[in-house]
């Protein structure tokens, strides 16, 4: 079984800086991810994890918005940019009225195979060309560490002729059924190969500590 590892030195220090952030009561998000490949027969072929770079200006703008109880001065719908608050959908048009707790049935767990560098303004959703079933999340406090601990995963197969190489991941995220799919996350990697007949299970892992009471 191969198993890659892609900046794991720089997760370490992420959590050792949340720690440290905890300590003065600075809520600090870690992200992760992870995968497992397995052939037709369910045998593990091959595991991965990793650090994850990029929550999107979207991401940090519903941070902004409500944590950090911005102006509603700067939360405008006609420029998408430092210093205005608001957000992209998948399609590229901007919403500013739109920043709400996500709904129960929402936040979804994508593939992709485009090479378009990380970026903080990245709102397109990933896509692969892989079948996927549907994502599952789930959220468990740890009493010892102290952090909120919650797993998003989705399984994908690969059920054409062809090789499908992944090189981004993310996550896409809507507030209600009547607000806009908005691109949270994205993650780009050197390709994982995804043969005929493969299946690829990814779980993004999102790790906030809480401080001491």
């Amino acid at each position: 079984m191969r198993i890659r590892n892609f900046q794991l030195e720089e997760l370490a220090r992420a959590r050792s800086l949340q720690d440290e952030a905890a300590k003065l009561h600075i809520p600090v998000p870690v992200l992760s991810w992870q995968y497992e490949i397995k052939d037709a027969q369910g045998n593990i072929e091959e595991k991965g994890i990793g650090k994850s770079n990029s929550y999107t200006r979207s991401a940090i703008n519903i941070i902004a918005y409500t944590p950090g109880v911005c102006g509603g001065e700067i939360v405008t719908n006609t420029a998408f940019g430092d210093g205005y608050v608001n957000m992209k959908n998948t399609g590229g048009a901007i919403y500013a009225n739109s920043f709400y707790r996500y709904s129960s049935g929402s936040g979804v767990l994508l593939l992709g195979t485009s090479t378009e560098e990380e970026s903080l303004d990245n709102y397109a959703a990933p896509s692969s060309g892989l079948s996927g079933t549907n994502t599952s999340k789930s959220s468990t406090f740890n009493t010892t560490t102290r952090k909120l601990i919650t797993t998003i995963t989705r399984v994908f197969s690969n059920g054409t002729a062809s090789q499908i190489n992944i090189t981004e991941s993310g996550i896409t995220m809507s507030m209600a059924s009547s607000t806009p799919v908005v691109l949270i996350i994205r993650d780009v990697f050197p390709a994982i190969p995804i043969a005929p007949g493969q299946t690829i299970s990814w779980t993004y892992v999102t790790e906030v500590s809480y401080p001491n009471p």
